[in-house]
């Protein structure tokens, strides 16, 4: 676990602090929806005051050793890299980052890409990080964002990062699983990754401040995939699986901090 820390500064306060994040984009794989991933990218680096935070599994990393590999399912602009086709993921994934690497807060690992450090000795993840200038930090994260006092009284914001165990289909259970995150870990906003459904819900806590009531919101968000799961003409381990088809996309967390608070939004 890692604690990272980042102050920001506004371009234009009068616009909202826009967070994304991105996970399991799983590049490399043919059903990935590569417009749709390089359209988020683009919409990062054009917006005001807008950063992402990578929830890991951004590349497939299933190489020609395991079990899983299907020359079928390989992106067709990689088939012909096979022999070093995880490299050639990370290669350009991390170029279709580059544009965006200063708004990058930090990056998680996913179980894809840590599957090769474990079994392989090799670290694709660190390594696209360092190469981009991202801090990395290991399975979970707590990530910290402080206002520039210039501009802001404001709280800090405090989000907790965790690429996600969840196994079951059932949205019930995958809203069950991050809720429960705040029974271990204090923070506003929880992200989890790994089931590549999308959506957010929220909470609100009330406590006693002095003689008057306060209201704290939670979010507790699964933050979506850019892999589609059923392609026309395409095969695939989660066709294969009979995994649920799920909508692509990220979410946007815009946040404005009002009068020493912080009014949260989220959107899709």
């Amino acid at each position: 676990m890692e604690i990272i820390e980042k102050r920001v500064t506004l371009e234009n306060i009068e616009k909202p602090l826009t967070i994304i994040p991105i996970g399991d984009v799983h590049y490399g794989n043919a059903n990935v929806d590569l417009p749709k991933f390089l359209a988020t990218i683009e919409y990062i680096r054009n917006k005001e005051n807008c950063y992402a935070i990578l929830m890991g599994d951004m590349c497939e990393a299933i190489n020609m050793s395991d079990k899983r590999f299907d020359v079928e399912s390989v992106a067709p602009e990689l088939k012909s890299r096979l022999s070093d086709i995880t490299f050639a993921q990370y290669e350009n994934m991390r170029d279709m980052l580059a544009p965006i690497k200063d708004k990058i807060l930090c990056s998680i690992r996913g179980n894809h890409g840590d599957n090769l450090r474990v079994r392989y000795n090799t670290d694709f993840d660190a390594w696209m990080c360092k190469e981009l200038g991202i801090p990395m930090a290991g399975y979970s994260a707590f990530l910290k964002l402080k206002f520039d006092r210039t501009q802001f009284h404001a709280e800090t914001l405090t989000f907790f990062l965790h690429h996600g165990i969840m196994s079951s289909r059932l949205t019930g259970a995958k809203v069950n699983a991050v809720e429960r995150l705040a029974e271990n870990f204090v923070a506003d906003i929880y992200l989890n990754g790994h089931s590549h459904d999308l959506f957010c819900t929220a909470k609100v806590q009330l406590s006693a401040a002095g003689m008057h009531i306060k209201e704290r919101r939670q979010y507790f968000a699964h933050t979506g995939t850019f892999l589609k799961t059923y392609v026309e003409g395409n095969l695939s381990y989660a066709e294969r699986a009979l995994y649920p088809p799920l909508k692509t996309g990220v979410l946007k967390f815009s946040i404005y901090p009002r009068a020493g608070k912080l009014d949260i939004h989220v959107s899709e």
